[in-house]
């Protein structure tokens, strides 16, 4: 009985970590600055920096290690330690092959290793586990400008515009305000370029 008490209480505050980190995530600031300068593409290829550090069978502790992989991944993109936070979303992404934050941030942690054809394609990644993630379609435009891409630029610069103004337009509630209507202003910035 103990022992199923103990689960229980800690499933619930391991749900609750998740819940607030994942809230919290959403309100960091992990867009790409346009024209943001790349470092020189790697000559060594990509390798997996880290194996998993948890075994499927186990589900609570695969749960703790995956939520630790992602909050290090997190804080080494942070960081701005790159390959580093590329081997920690790798673990994640592992376990986790739909979790659309870990390729968003995989994605974020490629470009700025110069590696952008990767990170477009976790960007796409992202977008198509979520269609409405207007980060990575923001995020996605702006390298797309960047690369000088922009009938792609300007068609996710605007998708993302959609979706912030829909989400400010209910009469509902909004988790984060200020922040989606921040990402709102920026999109329209960069939407001049297109005009």
């Amino acid at each position: 009985m103990i022992g199923f008490k103990f689960r229980y209480i800690l499933l619930v505050l391991l749900s609750a970590a998740m819940s607030c980190f994942t809230l919290l995530s959403c309100s960091t600031d992990t867009s790409i600055e346009p024209n943001s300068n790349l470092i020189a593409i790697p000559t060594t290829p990509v390798m997996e920096l880290t194996e998993p550090t948890a075994q499927i069978s186990d589900s609570s502790k695969v749960a703790r290690d995956v939520l630790f992989d992602y909050l290090r991944a997190q804080s080494l993109l942070s960081s701005a330690m790159y390959k580093e936070a590329i081997g920690s979303y790798n673990v994640v992404l592992k376990i986790l092959p739909k979790l659309y934050l870990a390729y968003h941030g995989r994605a974020l942690a490629y470009y700025k290793e110069g590696m952008v054809e990767r990170s477009l394609e976790d960007f796409s990644e992202a977008i198509s586990i979520k269609a409405d993630y207007a980060s990575a379609l923001r995020n996605r435009g702006v390298v797309y400008a960047n690369e000088g891409r922009l009938i792609e630029a300007c068609s996710d610069l605007n998708k993302a515009r959609g979706i912030y103004e829909a989400k400010l337009g209910t009469d509902k509630v909004v988790f984060n305000q200020e922040k989606i209507t921040s990402d709102l202003i920026e999109t329209i910035n960069q939407l001049r370029s297109c005009q």
